[in-house]
């Protein structure tokens, strides 16, 4: 059964796709431990810096709708990273990703550092040019995090160099927000420069939620009312991880990890048929536990029973068939059709303001094929699922 699961990165062997990502969940041996008994294949170790790591302290807004917003989370200092890897190694029988990150002025920092890390028994380094906590500014004149990934040309040099010092596989992990850099070029760096394999995406920076009502001052606590820009995690961005994986997959011949956004089973198969071979998983786990790793696993093994495919991974970039410019697609002729017995009169699809198809008569939805353009929007927000799309002969 496990064997269904099985992917491969260069020489690594992952028994399933589902690696805990980098972050509050494995800076500790202990929760490591729990990743590892609940059927985790690998973990990305918290971030360990070169350079003096970033001071803060956990104090992170999240609600449920929204996400998570982390201001800041304690980097390791590369010694305890080193240590971490070598209890890891000792303890647990994972694949162990070495998040690590030099100074970009002494580039030769990076490869120092990922020897120690081979040496203290790292499987495999994943680069860090995505720290979003690190993005807006620089430490003595240094670029830090996120800004790496604006400059191809310093992704390339420093990938090069850890690729020349290591034998274990070398996995950058890209930063790509807002002006962070362009894909296809990032991904040509990496592949020139000897990479393994690319993580995709970090985190995106973005503000904490703030108090309307209290002048302004950030949703977060015991920060004596200040808060800094940071990480933005939650569900909302599993289709901007697809889109990013998705168009670089045909453009490279690495295998891609994917992360963010990712929750449920469905989403693995998503961004796998998007063209990822692994996932990074972070937040998710977080805020339901690590049972949760069992009931993502026991959920594409159901997959797998239902559909009839032999392995998971037969179903990499099966989407990118039917990826295609706008200018090159042929719109058929479709229009919503409502079932009267579904629908219970509540008026939302009536209340769409770009619609002028659909009003309520007799406490159920009518809705004019003539005036119907196809959007399909009044079919996502039916809570009754009582709209469907039909083809117009």
């Amino acid at each position: 059964m496990v064997d269904r699961l099985n992917c491969r990165i260069g020489t690594l062997s992952f028994k399933n796709p589902i690696i805990i990502g980098s972050g509050p969940l494995t800076n500790k041996l202990s929760r490591i431990k729990k990743a590892e008994d609940h059927g985790a294949a690998a973990v990305s170790l918290k971030h360990a810096m070169v350079h003096d790591p970033l001071f803060t302290r956990p104090r992170w807004y999240s609600d449920r709708v929204q996400g998570l917003v982390n201001p800041g989370d304690p980097r390791l200092k590369l010694e305890e990273g080193l240590d971490l890897t070598r209890q890891v190694k000792e303890s647990c029988d994972l694949v162990v990703l070495a998040n690590m990150s030099g100074r970009t002025d002494e580039v030769e920092s990076w490869g120092k550092a990922a020897q120690q890390f081979e040496e203290a028994g790292a499987d495999a380094i994943e680069v860090n040019f995505t720290c979003p906590n690190l993005g807006l500014g620089t430490e003595d004149g240094v670029a830090l995090g996120s800004l790496i990934s604006k400059s191809p040309s310093l992704v390339f040099k420093i990938t090069e160099t850890i690729r020349k010092a290591v034998r274990i596989p070398v996995i950058p992990k890209l930063g790509l927000g807002s002006g962070s850099g362009d894909l296809f070029a990032l991904g040509a760096a990496c592949e020139r420069a000897g990479a393994d394999s690319i993580t995709l995406i970090a985190s995106e920076r973005a503000a904490p939620d703030i108090d309307i009502l209290d002048g302004g001052k950030p949703l977060v606590w015991g920060a004596g009312g200040k808060a800094s820009f940071g990480a933005y995690a939650g569900s909302w961005k599993r289709l901007i991880t697809c889109r990013y994986v998705g168009e670089l997959a045909p453009r490279t011949h690495l295998p891609i990890i994917a992360g963010g956004g990712i929750s449920t089973a469905s989403d693995i198969v998503k961004v796998l048929m998007y063209g990822a071979t692994l996932i990074h998983i972070v937040y998710a786990p977080m805020v339901q536990g690590f049972g949760l790793i069992e009931k993502l696993l026991a959920g594409l093994e159901d997959y797998l029973d239902e559909t009839g495919y032999a392995r998971l991974q037969d179903v990499r970039g099966l989407t990118l068939n039917y990826i295609a410019e706008g200018r090159n697609i042929t719109y058929d002729v479709v229009a919503a059709q409502a079932d009267t017995e579904l629908c219970n009169g509540c008026g939302i699809c009536e209340r769409i303001g770009s619609c002028d198809a659909i009003q309520l008569i007799g406490e159920k939805a009518v809705i004019n094929t003539a005036s119907c353009v196809g959007c399909g929007l009044c079919r996502g927000v039916c809570p009754k699922r009582a709209i469907r799309m039909e083809m117009i002969s």
